[in-house]
């Protein structure tokens, strides 16, 4: 089995499985399921901004906090940046949530996300 990968679950791209590195070093684990909430894993508001840092610095694209909550799961994120990347000659390599999707926060700690990001105006 692939270090970090739960059992039965395997990475289904190699965005995925950088993503999913991100995330087990901002969270602090050995493990991440491709298919678990970064919430869900532990993660905080301030966890998510370190881990949009270092997803920009790896992908090279403005990734809005906003688009780490609209896809919250590994799999979810890593399909949004390959999309993104396939379409990149047409884009401002941007990675920007529909924007006819409302983002209802679901978790205490993506309600406060949402609010930081509203002030820093991403």
């Amino acid at each position: 089995m692939d270090r970090g990968v739960s059992a039965g679950n395997v990475f289904e791209s190699q965005t995925e499985q950088r993503v999913a590195e991100v995330w087990r070093e901002v969270l602090n684990v050995e493990s991440v399921d491709p298919t678990q909430g970064f919430f869900d894993l532990g993660g905080n508001s301030v966890l998510l901004l370190r881990a949009r840092r270092l997803l920009v610095d790896i992908f090279g694209k403005r990734i809005p906090i906003v688009t780490l909550i609209q896809f919250p799961t590994v799999r979810r994120l890593a399909t949004a940046i390959d999309q993104i990347s396939a379409t990149e000659g047409r884009t401002d390599s941007e990675i920007l949530p529909a924007a006819s999707t409302a983002i209802t926060p679901t978790h205490p700690a993506q309600r406060t996300v949402d609010d930081e990001s509203r002030r820093s105006g991403e």
